[in-house]
C-alpha cells in the first residue's frame, strides 16, 4: 500500500509535462514540506477584526438620531394616541434601520443596498393610493436631519470615509427618521407620499452622505 507521502509525489508527477517528472514531483513535495505554519502578527488579526466588527459609537448613534426623532415627532403624537406604538411599520422601519446601520461602515454597499430597499418596499407596502402633497418637503428636510446626526458623528470620528460609507450612514440615519414619520406625519397612510417623501427623502440623504464625502476626501488630497 503506497503511503500518502507517496500518493502525493504520484499525483505531482501525474500533472506535470516534459523533463523528469520524478525528479520535479520530488523537489516540489521538498519544497512544499518546508512552508512553514505561520499564524497571522497579532497586529493583522486585530486590524482584520476590526474591519468586519461593527463599531459600538456607531449603533449608539443612530439609537440617539432615533431618540431625537422620537422626542420631535413621535412622543407627541404618541401622549395623544398611545395606540400609535402598535403601528407595525414603525417597528419593522426602525429595526432594518438600526440593523443596517450598524454594518454601514464595515460592508457598506451591503447596507446602503439593505436601506434603500426598506425604504422603498415600505412606502409601496404600508400606504395607500394617495398624495398628501404639504408634507412631502417637511418629511425630507426631517429625514436629512436625522441622516446630517450619525454622520456628523461618524466625521467628528475620523475624515477618511468612503463615499459607499458616508452614503450608508446618512441613508441609515435617514431611515430612522422614516420610522418616526410612520407614526408622526399626516401622509403616512398614503403611498404615493411615502414614495416621494419618505423613500426619496431617505435616497437623498444617501446621495448627501456621499457628495459630503467625496468634498472632504477631495479638499484632503488638495491640501
Amino acid at each position: 500500500m503506497m503511503t500518502r507521502e507517496q500518493q502525493i509525489k504520484e499525483e505531482i508527477a501525474s500533472v506535470l509535462s516534459g523533463g523528469d517528472a520524478d525528479q520535479d514531483a520530488e523537489f516540489l513535495f521538498e519544497a512544499l514540506g518546508e512552508v512553514p505554519d505561520v499564524a497571522p502578527p497579532v497586529a493583522v488579526r486585530e486590524q482584520i477584526r476590526a474591519s468586519v466588527t461593527p463599531p459600538r459609537w456607531l449603533g449608539a448613534t443612530l439609537l440617539g438620531a432615533v431618540g431625537i426623532a422620537g422626542v420631535w415627532s413621535v412622543v407627541p403624537r404618541m401622549l395623544a394616541d398611545p395606540h400609535l406604538l402598535e403601528t407595525g411599520s414603525f417597528w419593522a422601519i426602525l429595526v432594518a434601520a438600526l440593523a443596517l446601520g450598524r454594518t454601514a461602515l464595515t460592508w457598506p454597499r451591503t447596507a446602503l443596498a439593505g436601506v434603500l430597499g426598506v425604504a422603498f418596499t415600505a412606502a409601496v407596502l404600508s400606504g395607500e393610493p394617495g398624495l398628501d402633497a404639504g408634507n412631502v418637503l417637511k418629511c425630507i428636510v426631517f429625514e436629512l436631519a436625522c441622516a446630517a446626526i450619525p454622520l456628523g458623528v461618524a466625521y467628528a470620528r475620523q475624515r477618511t470615509w468612503t463615499m459607499a460609507q458616508a452614503g450608508a450612514v446618512a441613508a441609515s440615519g435617514a431611515l430612522a427618521g422614516s420610522a418616526a414619520l410612520e407614526i408622526s406625519c399626516p401622509g403616512a397612510g398614503f403611498q404615493v407620499h411615502l414614495l416621494v417623501s419618505h423613500a426619496v427623502g431617505v435616497a437623498l440623504a444617501a446621495g448627501a452622505g456621499a457628495g459630503f464625502a467625496g468634498v472632504v476626501r477631495w479638499r484632503l488630497r488638495a491640501a
